[in-house]
């Protein structure tokens, strides 16, 4: 097991004794000369220079209590003296209280400390306190009167910058701190610990070897050569770390080390010596208690670790190391609910950690493998720098599995074998290895008998993952069968066979296939979640609702299946405020979950509230800070509701914690775009495009900011260049041709736009809106002839294009032509008939002629895609226009509840009371349509119909 990283938060002062009070002797007959010469001794103690020196001396050797209690007897009668607190800040400081030493530090710079040795000792309190960024921004610049004492500071800004994870940083401090102190054997170390940090860890080796011969009796030195080879030679650590501490034998670090390198030489028993040699050596820090939580929890004593990082937890700050083994120690000891809230919390402290996601991950999977994934995504994502997990990818591919996505788990077990290839795993590999070769039986024969060998559902997931790839359903299912066999009360097998014949589109098998699973599991909610799919997607809304019903009598808290009632509901037509209610109980229920945040800030988006969005996306980064998935969310709700400065703040954030997530950089650039900041855009979208040179929308996006260059011959080069580039590195797919015919449109070249439209067509890849867009673009240059011709071309090859009849559909609408429109919006429905917008279009074509037609294609639609306002609006107007008023009107009035600031719908609902006859309703829906904000247009009918009703 790796070793976790160790924090020494705030312990408790050592208290001091009373001491003794001079003051007069009292004049007493009966006084006996005894008394009288002890309390006159009391008076002539040590001096305030005594003092100050037994508190300097006692520092020296590490007898912390004394030196406090020689600073606090000399403030007593000098409480204003600035090196008596200077003294006694440094003693609560080593004792481990850091609250305690940050007060007297401070009065001693106050009562006037000379700085050279007052901020370097602040600057270590603080990098205690992990305040790296306060030492970063107060110090980086400080020049103290002492080359070496600014040395010293330099070395400690150094160091925070390196907590700070700003490595470039980093190294200039350090190289400052060498320069101004070359023999300083701080500034040595944290040079030493920078290249190690860059991966020279030779080199850094070599320094801290001189450092320790120029120096033997230097325990920092002798420190740092055991951390670097620690990893490499730990047996070779333990032996530094013990000579460091036969020099300081209260060094934290050194215990601590010395522990850590005897557990990676497997000796639990030593390991267990040491932290008791530590607490006998050190107060009571929480790290020392930390120490030994770690040792008990490999020695298997989980009730004991459970104890022990409670109690850190209690009297320390917050630390993601204690967390993280107090959730993995809850996890082990069967308790799910209070592992996953530590583990999160240590994933929200150290989000760039490996081993609390991987935990977490683990734990989720199984009820919500969506949710893992979203917790792993960092890892996956950035496995080069975060350090590749084989049980992060071996989880994924079980997330993957459980969700369907068999092509995506195929290439995450793969990644799995490849970093941590067990004897299983090395037949698995080979195995895949003879599938690449085009080998496929023997792989295939190789995968089944490694599986069969093995009681392993992974191994099971990944052989259906490899035949689902190739598409061999009915060998995934024999798969599936035989792992049924050989675990008969095991839920998984029957659910992914449920996946399999769900994706041969045998739906009543796999309803079958589910029911099973949950028979064996009544509370798998992947199971669940696909027989409500099936309900719903049958039109069985109230079946789907009681399953969730059902599932929440057993799970009270659980945010997901509130959502998901949120969800029914508003596909049953609830109104937007019964949708909001199970929106925040979900929420209120489960804070904690970033996925069901994500579930029900979508949801919240379909209600058309832009106001109300930004709320819910603010709440959710206030209960998860810093979650990227959330603080995107919070960024595009921001943009929805102009607020493009805020939206950037939130960007730059971001692209801060997650410096390779691409969609950051994108959105960031979108934010100085619409803020009008063109200049600031650059930047992030060029490093948006270095991360992803092949994502469609991020080289739109740097085309876009290429083609804002106010010098025109600038701007054009800069933007067929990226283009061309995807040309070249891509030359038989249409992506290129479409990115240069776009540029060609945007600059006003119709005749090399169509040329290069006509390319991009030409690939077998070319995606149906390259056929619209030529056809666009001919039209447009006055080619009618050639638009025509393209149109019996493309439609005689590509006869399913649904897209390329719906643009036509749309422009004979445009162009008087409804007949022709009718038909080619009947010709794409036919290919899409569950495709809600075609539905909706259609209707509103038939809403004046057929208004019954009309509305079942709208009712549909609308059933489709619930609480859609435009969809509502146009079932509203054909109920109308059968005469359903009451009906239109309550329709209406929920449209205008999903989309509030929407003027039209509020001119329709009073249309629709007029042609009932309801005039005072018609004129209170027409209030406040006459105002600035409300468009010309809508203003001018809305004038028109209140004329019309005599008001």
């Amino acid at each position: 097991m790796a070793s976790l990283p160790i924090t020494t938060p705030k312990a408790f002062a050592a208290s001091s004794p009373p001491s003794t009070v001079c003051g007069k002797a009292a004049a007493a007959p009966r006084l006996a000369a005894l008394v009288l010469l002890a309390a006159l001794a009391g008076c002539f103690g040590p001096s305030a220079d005594q003092l100050l020196e037994k508190a300097r001396t006692d520092l020296q050797t590490e007898d912390y209590a004394s030196a406090g209690i020689a600073a606090r007897n000399l403030l007593k009668d000098q409480p204003e003296s600035a090196a008596g607190r200077y003294l006694l800040g440094r003693a609560l400081y080593s004792a481990g209280d850091l609250a305690g030493a940050e007060i007297e530090l401070e009065r001693a710079g106050r009562f006037g400390h000379p700085p050279a040795e007052l901020l370097p000792a602040l600057a270590e309190l603080r990098l205690a306190q992990r305040r790296p960024q306060d030492v970063a921004q107060d110090y980086k610049d400080t020049k103290l009167p002492d080359a070496a004492a600014t040395a010293r500071l330099r070395a400690l800004v150094a160091q925070a910058y390196r907590q700070l994870d700003l490595p470039a940083e980093a190294a200039q401090a350090a190289s400052q701190a060498v320069a101004l102190a070359p023999g300083l054997p701080q500034a040595q170390a944290v040079h030493a610990r920078v290249l190690a940090d860059r991966g020279d860890t030779g080199a850094a080796v070599l320094l801290a070897e001189a450092l320790v011969a120029q120096s033997a009796d230097a325990a920092e030195g002798w420190t740092l050569l055991a951390d670097l080879r620690a990893t490499e030679d730990p047996a070779a650590a333990a032996e530094a770390y013990r000579r460091a501490l036969s020099l300081r034998r209260r060094m934290p670090e050194a215990h601590f080390g010395l522990v850590r390198a005897l557990i990676a030489q497997q000796d639990l028993d030593g390991a267990a010596q040491q932290v008791q040699a530590m607490r006998r050596a050190l107060p009571p820090l929480p790290s020392v208690s930390y120490m030994e939580a770690l040792v008990t929890f490999l020695q298997g004593d989980l009730a004991r670790t459970a104890e022990l990082t409670d109690d850190i937890i209690k009297r320390s700050q917050d630390d993601p190391a204690v967390m993280t083994l107090a959730g993995m120690a809850r996890a082990r000891l069967g308790q799910g609910v209070r592992a996953e809230a530590l583990l999160g919390q240590a994933v929200s402290l150290a989000p760039r950690w490996v081993q609390p996601r991987v935990e977490l991950a683990g734990l989720q999977v199984a009820e919500h493998p969506r949710r893992a994934l979203e917790t792993l995504q960092p890892l996956l994502g950035e496995a080069q720098e975060a350090g590749a997990d084989a049980d992060a990818w071996r989880i994924a591919g079980q997330a993957h599995a459980r969700l369907g996505d068999f092509r995506a788990a195929d290439d995450a077990f793969s990644r799995a074998q490849a970093l941590q290839p067990d004897a299983a795993g090395l037949r698995v590999q080979q195995a895949k290895s003879l599938i690449a070769r085009g080998e496929a039986a023997a792989g295939l024969r190789l995968l089944q008998n490694t599986a069969a060998q093995r009681d392993d559902i992974t191994l099971d997931m990944t052989l259906v993952a490899a035949h689902m790839r190739r598409g061999e359903q009915a060998a995934a299912l024999r798969v599936l069968d035989a792992a049924a066999a050989k675990r008969p009360d095991d839920a998984m097998p029957p659910y992914l066979r449920g996946l399999v014949l769900l994706q041969q589109g045998q739906r009543d098998a796999a309803r079958q296939a589910f029911e099973q699973s949950l028979t064996k599991d009544a509370d798998l909610r992947a199971a669940i979640d696909a027989l409500a799919t099936l309900d719903m997607d049958a039109g069985q809304l109230a079946a789907a609702r009681q399953r969730y019903e059902a599932y929440l009598k057993r799970h009270p808290k659980s945010g997901l299946a509130m959502t998901s009632l949120a969800e029914i509901t508003l596909r049953t037509g609830g109104r937007a405020g019964e949708v909001k209610t199970w929106l925040d109980r979900s929420v209120q229920a489960d804070p904690l979950d970033a996925g069901n945040w994500l579930a029900v800030l979508r949801l919240q988006q379909g209600l058309g509230d832009r106001a109300a969005l930004l709320a819910r996306a603010q709440a959710a980064n206030a209960a998860l800070p810093e979650q990227p998935s959330l603080m995107l969310a919070l960024a595009n709700a921001q943009l929805s509701n102009a607020e493009t400065l805020q939206a950037a703040a939130t960007l730059r954030r971001l692209v801060q914690l997650r410096p390779q997530l691409a969609p950051a950089h994108l959105q960031l650039a979108v934010a100085h775009g619409l803020a009008g900041d063109l200049s600031s855009a650059r930047a992030p979208m060029a490093r948006a495009l270095e991360l992803e040179p092949d994502d469609p929308t991020v080289l739109r996006g740097a085309i876009a900011v290429a083609l804002s260059d106010p010098a025109t011959e600038q701007r054009a080069a800069q933007a067929l260049a990226i283009a061309r580039t995807v040309q070249r590195r891509h030359p038989q797919a249409a992506l290129g041709w479409q990115l240069e015919a776009e540029v060609h449109q945007r600059l006003g070249e119709q005749p090399a736009a169509i040329a290069a439209w006509q390319r991009a067509l030409a690939q077998r890849d070319a995606p149906p809106q390259v056929a619209v867009a030529l056809h666009q673009a001919l039209g447009a240059a006055g080619r009618a002839a050639d638009a025509r011709q393209l149109e019996a071309r493309h439609l005689a090859a590509q006869p399913t294009d649904a897209l390329f009849l719906t643009y036509l559909a749309q422009a004979a609408e445009r162009d008087g032509e409804p007949a022709v429109a009718e038909r080619m919006y009947r010709r794409a429905l036919a290919l899409r008939q569950d495709d809600p917008l075609l539905m909706n279009n259609l209707a509103a074509l038939l809403t004046d002629k057929q208004p019954a037609q009309a509305v079942a294609l709208a009712e549909r639609a609308v059933s489709r895609a619930p609480g859609h306002p435009a969809l509502l609006d146009t079932l509203a107007r054909a109920l109308a226009q059968q005469g359903s008023y009451d009906r239109a009107a309550q329709v209406q009035t929920q449209a205008m509840e999903f989309a509030p600031g929407q003027p039209l719908f509020r001119l329709n609902l009073a249309r629709i009371h007029a042609a009932q006859g309801q005039k005072d309703k018609a004129r209170q829906a027409l209030q406040g349509l006459g105002g600035a904000g409300v468009p010309e247009p809508v203003r001018e009918q809305a004038a028109q119909l209140l004329r019309e009703l005599g008001g």
